[in-house]
């Protein structure tokens, strides 16, 4: 039985379709490229690409397996910091003070702004919850491997990917796209195309890291 939401989604995402193609300039391989490629890139993050296939669009968003697993930690890290040492509360209307003027005739009075406190200064949480991150994404047991899944929206297909290929120019991110095309196909599987049992922890961190402190790279940053 046909899920009426999906094949709505799909009449939709056909006519977009339609409408995409007429306005966006494809490559020789058939992809659009949302973002330029300039300037040296030894180690990547994330990035996107897209591509017509048979009716509908399919949206790719590529991540690095390092960039989820520096997501997975940072997150762990803020859950660990807030059990350690959770922030005060700050309800910001509950501690707000009306400021009254007198308006008309009599002593009838009206609220005409409001006065609110400062905010909580949480330099120090912050700078402690950044110390524990460093800590933790060196250390930590978080393991990430390699994924891949597809959502029908009324845009087109969504694929969010995680592959350990170094996005550092066209060529590299059209792979991807081809990557994409064929298990969507059936042509590849999506085991193919990484080594089998691969996996990305913080040893992995441990070596990225050095290398991007050896360059000046901006387009390559570690946020720490």
């Amino acid at each position: 039985m046909k899920n009426p939401y999906v094949e709505k989604n799909i009449k939709a995402a056909k006519i977009f379709a339609n409408k995409w193609k007429n306005t966006h300039r494809l490559t020789e391989r058939g992809n659009y490229l949302p973002h330029s490629y300039t300037g040296e890139r030894v180690l990547s993050w994330w990035d996107e690409v897209l591509f017509p296939l048979g009716s509908q669009l399919v949206i790719v968003n590529w991540t690095h397996p390092r960039m989820k697993y520096r997501d997975e930690v940072e997150s762990a890290a803020y859950d660990e910091m807030l059990r350690r040492k959770p922030l005060p509360d700050y309800n910001l209307f509950e501690k707000s003070t009306p400021i009254y003027k007198k308006v008309g005739k009599g002593s009838r009075k009206r609220i005409i702004y409001w006065k609110f406190p400062a905010p909580n200064d949480n330099t120090e949480w912050n700078k402690e919850w950044r110390e524990l991150k460093n800590q933790m994404l060196e250390k930590s047991d978080i393991v990430i491997r390699p994924s891949m899944t597809v959502k029908q929206t009324n845009r087109g297909r969504v694929v969010d990917i995680c592959l350990p290929i170094e996005v550092v120019d066209q060529k590299s991110i059209e792979d991807v796209a081809s990557y994409v095309k064929g298990v969507l196909c059936g042509v590849v599987s999506f085991q193919s195309c990484y080594r089998d049992g691969y996996s990305y922890g913080c040893a992995d961190w441990v070596k990225d890291v050095e290398i991007l402190n050896h360059r000046s790279d901006s387009q390559c940053p570690v946020i720490l």
